[in-house]
């Protein structure tokens, strides 16, 4: 199917042959047999030959306009005066003809007389995306209705919707994926902002050469090129069908499905949820030293009041139940083991499971020399706005969702717990990106089912942290860390020092 780059070409080429003259029209072809159009637009000149994406519109007098889309079949041609036509005058859909040359549609199979309105209006042409091509692209516009989209479907198949994006084909899918190092299988939620505009900003330029000079094959670096080896790393080209409509993908063979990749803010940060969970009893100094042991960033525990209502002593324990079943070390004491020279260099992730002893805890942090590479987090809003009015050299982050059992795991809660989560994933980048800005919070701490490309984006750009918990999945690790997330919180950090 001709790309945007090959209808703006068209267009360019049509242009000096037509504007702001009066044409002779014939539409010889069966399939217009009947439409009068020599009628209709007598006496009428082209005020503008003009595309977008992969549709071309000859605009006339009087609010009239011919739209054309070429689909696998069709294209345009033009011709001096007198010139032989290269194809077959019985493949002629549409003849536009002046002093100047002759302007020839050959095979249609989209080709129409529309007034002004409708090509405004019409569903079609209302629902495309910016096009790719447009003097200022709209990236994000195109971001926003990417985001729209299946997550689940290949950011290859995606980039040739045109209601997404208006312009890339199959060639330029290819050609901008092994440009900007995205795998073209890879699902469309896992693959960030920052990527969809490499991918765009990779393709564009190319495009508009194209839109200049009609050379498109001059671009071609992998497409249609299976087997060979790519001249980045000398891997065979792959190609295999994608898609509703199986077009042939072409992707060099030497780039997993799922890539590591460093993000403009620094690498991503490795936490041991309650130390190392998978490898020792979380929440205890054996699990503190396995997690140590494997090069962790920071380390998460938790802090329980002895007693409901907050008072007590502080234990490092999940909850009651697992207090119960232990003997759980004290916050001092885990505070003290912290302290120690072995563990310089190594952030801390404070998790208060309840509210009513946020001054206890500043308090043993300043006491043991921590209180300068801690992160707060909570569930409670309380102890947030607490922690921000007396504290606000602390940082704190907000823990979403409070829940004791997933939800997704109960047959008889499943279907409206994804409702509540689609709505969650479409309202948080805005409700914590907000609280970022005001200064109510320093970071986002989350399950890993709320993140999403664009909670990254939001959380980045507002100046916050994101944090993913808790993921003992090696891909799921990966895409996430795709996603924009600034750190991963796993029970087995194992998983970090995998190779990826």
């Amino acid at each position: 199917m001709p790309e945007g780059d090959t209808i703006h070409y068209a267009a360019r080429r049509i242009r000096p042959l037509v504007e702001g003259r009066v044409p002779e029209i014939a539409h010889p072809h069966p399939c217009l047999r009947g439409e009068r159009w020599p009628q209709k637009l007598a006496g009428r000149a082209v005020t503008r030959v003009d595309a977008h994406g992969k549709h071309l519109f000859v605009r006339f007098e009087g609010d009239l306009a011919i739209h054309s889309h070429l689909r696998m079949t069709g294209s345009w041609a033009t011709y001096r005066p007198g010139q032989r036509w290269r194809r077959a005058q019985r493949r002629a859909w549409l003849v536009l003809r002046t002093q100047e040359g002759e302007v020839v549609q050959f095979d249609g199979p989209v080709l129409e007389l529309l007034t002004q309105s409708r090509t405004r209006f019409d569903r079609r042409l209302a629902m495309l995306g910016p096009d790719i091509l447009a003097d200022e692209l709209d990236e994000q516009g195109i971001l926003r209705r990417l985001r729209a989209d299946d997550a689940n479907r290949p950011i290859g198949d995606a980039l040739l919707d045109q209601r997404t994006v208006a312009g890339i084909g199959n060639l330029w899918k290819c050609e901008g994926c092994f440009a900007a190092a995205i795998d073209p299988w890879r699902p469309a939620g896992s693959v960030s902002y920052d990527e969809v505009r490499a991918i765009l900003r990779a393709t564009r330029p190319g495009m508009q050469q194209s839109a200049l000079d009609g050379m498109q094959d001059v671009h071609r670096v992998i497409y249609a090129r299976a087997g060979r080896p790519c001249p980045r790393c000398g891997a065979p080209i792959r190609s295999r069908g994608q898609g509703d409509d199986n077009r042939l993908t072409y992707w060099c063979g030497g780039v997993p499905a799922v890539t590591r990749a460093r993000r403009e803010h620094g690498p991503l940060r490795r936490v041991g949820h309650q130390g190392a969970g998978h490898i020792a009893p979380g929440n205890t100094f054996g699990s503190f030293a396995a997690a140590l042991d494997h090069e962790v960033d920071m380390i998460e525990f938790d802090v329980l009041s002895e007693h409901e209502n907050g008072s007590g002593e502080l234990l490092l324990a999940h909850d009651w139940e697992d207090a119960a079943t232990r003997t759980p070390h004290t916050l001092q004491e885990g505070l003290a083991h912290f302290a120690d020279a072995v563990y310089d260099g190594v952030e801390l992730l404070v998790d208060l499971k309840t509210s009513g002893y946020e001054e206890r805890v500043v308090a043993a942090l300043h006491e043991h020399g921590l209180a300068h590479r801690v992160l707060i987090s909570t569930t409670e809003e309380s102890s947030l706005e607490h922690l921000r009015r007396r504290h606000p050299q602390i940082a704190i982050s907000w823990t979403l969702p409070r829940m004791h059992r997933n939800p997704l795991q109960n047959p008889f809660t499943f279907v409206p717990a994804l409702a509540v989560l689609a709505y969650v994933r479409r309202a948080l980048p805005g409700v914590a990106a907000n609280r970022i800005r005001r200064g109510e919070i320093d970071a986002l701490t989350v399950h890993w089912r709320l993140v999403t490309p664009r909670l990254g984006d939001a959380i980045r750009c507002a100046g916050g942290e994101l944090y993913a918990w808790t993921v003992d999945d090696l891909e799921q690790i990966d895409r996430l860390e795709l996603m924009g997330v600034t750190g991963v919180i796993s029970n087995d950090p194992r998983l970090f020092t995998c190779p990826g």
